[in-house]
């Protein structure tokens, strides 16, 4: 399972199916995909400074061949939630990679 770092399709993309990222350790690839339609298409989005309607058209067409070549099989995307207020002390705060918010350690002032 990934979960991205941040929202923005070159966590996803970049990391996980461009082929010029492929390492004989510790690979994320693990569809080993390497195609160099996609690669380009990655390469050049990863340089764009913002989401501009263009931008996201280009992360659409990476999804679709991604998809249409069978590299990956999207199953789950994972919702979580958090507690923010002025009445959570945020020194005991704990979103835990795997398994969330962590609810038995939250603080309230």
């Amino acid at each position: 399972m990934w979960l991205a770092d941040y929202p923005n399709p070159v966590d996803w993309f970049d990391t996980l199916l461009n082929g010029e990222h492929i390492t004989a350790t510790h690979n994320n690839n693990l569809a080993n995909a390497n195609d160099p339609e996609i690669n380009a298409l990655i390469d050049r989005l990863r340089e764009a400074p913002r989401a501009t309607a263009a931008v996201d058209a280009g992360w659409a067409k990476v999804d679709r061949l991604v998809v249409s070549k069978a590299f990956i099989a999207p199953a789950v995307n994972v919702l979580t939630t958090n507690a923010f207020s002025s009445r959570v002390d945020m020194s005991c705060y704990v979103d835990h990679p795997i398994y969330g918010f962590d609810w038995t350690r939250a603080c309230v002032r």
